[in-house]
């Protein structure tokens, strides 16, 4: 039996689902950056509107917070604290991204790096 398009939308969603859990999981957050004056607060907070956008499906406004998280990943050196959730936030974007352009009217992709936009299918990690 094939499998339907409908299948792999909602098999992304359901890992996109996952990849929420974890994002705002306490042992993936970096330290602190729920503080305004903290370094990865703009990284933080532009994940966290693209899941808020992503559970309204509020889908058009999702490509401009990719490009703005990526960009804050690409621009904060890695650090201890937060190296563990940069990583995660890549294949979530990478995710997002997929689901975006493959089960989606979306189609301003504009500025988005071509590693996030064509990143392909990503795994959330378990949590325990």
């Amino acid at each position: 039996m094939m499998s339907s398009p409908l299948d792999g939308a909602k098999k992304a969603v359901k890992e996109i689902k996952k990849f929420h859990r974890v994002l705002n999981h306490p042992s993936y957050v970096p330290e602190q950056c729920y503080r305004r004056n903290d370094v990865s607060f703009p990284m933080v907070s532009y994940v966290n509107t693209i899941v808020a956008l992503f559970e309204s499906k509020n889908y058009e406004n999702i490509p401009t917070f990719i490009r703005r998280a990526s960009a804050e990943i690409k621009v904060r050196s890695p650090k201890p604290n937060t190296e563990c959730y940069r990583t995660v936030a890549i294949d979530y974007l990478c995710q997002v991204c997929f689901y975006l352009t493959h089960y989606t009217e979306v189609n301003n992709y504009s500025n988005i790096p071509e590693n996030i936009l064509n990143g392909g299918q990503k795994e959330a990690p378990v949590i325990e």
